[in-house]
């Protein structure tokens, strides 16, 4: 429509557009999306959203899976009672890790990856606390104790300080994923503290062969979530760990320790038998 308006120097007409008419009261147009999970998304498309909301159930239950990773390493320390020589370097990198990761996610507003980082740092809390109640010495609880404070230290003071000497939100994600990206190497390559050992002994039983191997499967979903999400913050950290937990994988079978090898015939006779 055209409304009149009278200026001082004369007369003109100024094109106003009606007001878009209201929806009915009772009537909510239907979503295209699940906009909560596509919030770290650059405009993104519709099929880029549709690709994001499909990949996520399939990942929640790979990661569910995997946050739990320790569990089958850490439960004979619990039944023998002793620590013995088990590192607790592992449990301390992966409260590192999760931790800047938890920060990162949180900055990204990535609910799903803000909840499995939460497990994860609850886990590791647990792992870490009976690896320091099981110490089998007094030297080794304080070596335990004195590594699981550096983690919780560097834990807190890594997103403080990246906070409080970078201003501008892109900065603060970018220095988060930079971070996260080494925490995550870290905590992959943690195993790989013992691999002289390893080598010296043709023997990698001592390698957490549970973690490695859902390692390797969490690692390589994320990293394709990630691309999805065109976040480059997600992919670099989880290739490395895929590239890393295979590397150790790969150890594992190469040199399965007479334990492994022992279990392997076995199962490898029954199966004849049968």
């Amino acid at each position: 429509m055209r409304v009149s308006l009278r200026a001082p120097h004369g007369e003109r007409h100024v094109r106003v557009h009606p007001p878009a008419p209201r929806p009915k009261r009772g009537h909510n147009p239907p979503p295209t999306c699940c906009t909560a999970c596509c919030t770290v998304l650059v405009s993104p498309s519709t099929h880029t959203r549709a690709r994001v909301c499909a990949a996520r159930p399939a990942l929640l239950r790979d990661a569910l899976v995997a946050c739990a990773r320790c569990r089958p390493d850490i439960m004979p320390v619990v039944r023998a009672r002793s620590a013995g020589t088990k590192p607790i370097l592992p449990y301390c990198a992966m409260l590192l890790d999760n931790v800047v990761g938890y920060v990162f996610s949180t900055h990204i507003h990535d609910t799903m990856s803000v909840t499995l980082r939460s497990i994860s740092i609850a886990l590791a809390v647990v792992y870490i606390g009976i690896m320091i109640m099981l110490a089998p010495t007094a030297d080794a609880r304080r070596s335990a104790v004195a590594t699981a404070v550096t983690a919780l230290l560097l834990a807190i003071s890594i997103p403080v300080s990246v906070y409080r000497l970078l201003t501008d939100a892109d900065a603060q994600q970018s220095a988060l994923g930079a971070v996260n990206t080494l925490t995550a190497i870290m905590f992959a390559a943690a195993p790989l503290a013992s691999i002289r050992t390893v080598l010296a002994t043709r023997d990698a039983s001592s390698l957490p062969f549970t973690t490695i191997s859902m390692l390797t499967v969490c690692a390589a979903s994320w990293a394709v979530y990630g691309v999805i999400l065109r976040n480059v913050w997600i992919v670099a950290p989880n290739v490395m760990n895929a590239i890393l937990a295979g590397v150790q994988l790969a150890l594992c079978l190469l040199f399965p320790g007479p334990k492994r090898a022992a279990a392997s015939d076995a199962g490898t006779a029954r199966t004849k038998l049968e």
